[in-house]
């Protein structure tokens, strides 16, 4: 992030050449360009945040495996919760490519992740987020029906490429269809890391 105290701040010349003569920068416009930086640097990490939810759900609905596991920290977790506590939990970047590789993708099952409601909050390279999820899955005769509703609580960390990962992702099941209920008594999971 650029602190305007420590920039020498250009004036445009009328042939296109820079001048730094007769500038003079008050303290009072060295707050306002700091505090506009600070604000700039807290809406572009939110966007990054976001974008990294919803590049999770595209990569899920779409068979992006590596993508997905790209989402996540090398130490990350998904973990999944119900009403009667937590249904599993994966540890891990290579625990998480086994999950993901055994997850259902098009077009042997028709599904979409959707977000929204994203509440997010940023402290350096920190954040936390909660959004609302609401699977619509196709059955075979192309019927979309919601799979499962509830929220995600994601703790996430910027990673020295700039990009946002997930740290802990809970999916918490408010509503579960009853054939994703069975399907989730049956998981075979990968060995946790």
């Amino acid at each position: 992030m650029i602190m305007w105290n420590t920039v020498k701040l250009r004036r445009p010349h009328r042939y296109g050449r820079a001048s730094w003569e007769g500038v003079v920068v008050t303290e009072e416009f060295l707050q306002r360009m700091n505090s506009l930086a600070l604000r700039l640097d807290q809406l572009e990490s939110e966007r990054g945040v976001v974008d990294t939810i919803q590049r999770y759900a595209f990569a899920i609905d779409d068979g992006l495996d590596d993508q997905w596991v790209d989402c996540f920290t090398q130490d990350g977790v998904f973990e999944v919760q119900t009403r009667l506590g937590v249904a599993f939990r994966i540890e891990g970047k290579d625990a998480l490519a086994g999950f993901i590789s055994g997850h259902t993708k098009a077009p042997a099952r028709w599904h979409k992740h959707i977000t929204t409601s994203h509440r997010i909050v940023v402290q350096h390279d920190e954040a936390t987020a909660q959004s609302y999820i609401l699977r619509i899955d196709a059955d075979d005769d192309e019927v979309p029906k919601i799979w499962v509703f509830g929220r995600y609580l994601d703790t996430l960390v910027r990673g020295d490429d700039r990009n946002w990962r997930f740290r802990h992702r809970i999916i918490s099941l408010e509503g579960i269809h009853p054939t994703q209920q069975a399907i989730m008594r049956g998981m075979v999971l990968p060995e946790r890391v």
